[in-house]
């Protein structure tokens, strides 16, 4: 999730964040390499969702979506919160993760960004 609301920051405050970033390798798989970071925050915001594959504990996979404020998530708003699906590599898939997990994550993020939109204007 942490990837999705630092992808969902203001570009001035992104990289005011990764200036001070000094960033822990939990695993080997863990992305570390700032320029890296920067990157794939770039495809996070592109692509509207994350993967961390086994970055924070071996064996865990995650996926990510933002929750928007007042609407879609195709630039319907700001970024307020994250949600995630947490699975087993054992259990998991990668492809099953993307063609299964991702869109249903989506959806209930999407769910979620119109009933905030919805609160909101009443």
């Amino acid at each position: 999730m942490g990837r999705v609301l630092l992808a969902g920051l203001p570009d001035a405050e992104l990289a005011a964040y990764l200036a001070t970033l000094h960033p822990t390798g939990f695993t080997a798989s863990t992305l570390t390499d700032p320029a890296a970071l920067r990157a794939e925050l770039e495809a996070v915001r592109d692509r509207g969702w994350t993967i961390v594959d086994q970055e924070l504990e071996v064996g865990l996979r995650s996926v990510a979506a933002p929750v928007r404020q007042g609407g879609a998530r195709s630039g319907g708003g700001d970024v307020v919160a994250a949600i995630n699906v947490s699975t087993t590599s054992g259990a998991t898939p990668l492809e099953r993760l993307t063609d299964e997990f991702v869109p249903a994550l989506l959806a209930a993020a999407e769910a979620i960004s119109r009933d905030l939109a919805l609160t909101a204007r009443h």
